[in-house]
């Protein structure tokens, strides 16, 4: 690595680090535990994993549960890039830290697309029908309630049918994730 090659990196992460302090700082200012934004966050965090566990068929837990890691990894990738190329932004957050809402992408998200798996599959009900209902619920009931609340913004044109469509996206990326490791599981 060249000299100029070495600082113009320093200089990237030095500029991760000042956005990091600015992150934390707006955080503690706006969004910290004194308010009852961060409050809401908590309870949306907890309450779909509360549900989950008493909900969730125990006999099929990985198959179920791998499903709903594709469901947030894929969220995590997709909420990442979008906030750090400002389409969207979330005001208030949990983790100062985190570019994305880990309430959604963590727990409310998930849990659905789980309870919505699990319950397609045993009623024998159209998958990318049942997937496309739960991406319309957040897309088009959850995403404006946090927009009314101010806990989620979009900018440069992204809309709500861009969002139904990477909502709709993951759910048939996540489906093709399990059907892929349920073949090979049966291979052995």
């Amino acid at each position: 690595m060249d000299a100029e090659q070495k600082k113009e990196l320093e200089h990237i992460i030095q500029s991760y680090r000042d956005t990091n302090l600015d992150s934390i700082n707006y955080w503690w200012e706006y969004s910290a535990f004194d308010t009852w934004r961060f409050w809401l966050t908590v309870i949306l965090l907890l309450v779909p994993l509360v549900v989950l566990y008493f909900k969730l068929d125990r006999s099929r837990v990985y198959q179920i549960g791998f499903y709903g890691f594709a469901i947030h990894m894929l969220g995590v990738y997709v909420d990442t890039v979008g906030t750090n190329y400002g389409f969207w932004s979330y005001p208030y957050k949990m983790i100062p830290v985190l570019p994305t809402s880990f309430t959604l992408t963590s727990s409310m998200i998930p849990v659905a697309f789980m309870l919505m798996y699990q319950w397609q599959s045993r009623k024998r009900i159209n998958y990318y029908l049942c997937a496309a209902g739960v991406a319309a619920v957040f897309v088009f009931i959850v995403h404006p309630i946090f927009k009314w609340l101010d806990m989620f913004q979009m900018y440069r044109g992204f809309n709500y049918w861009i969002m139904f469509v990477n909502y709709f996206a993951g759910a048939v990326m996540a489906k093709l994730f399990l059907n892929a490791f349920v073949y090979l599981n049966k291979q052995k």
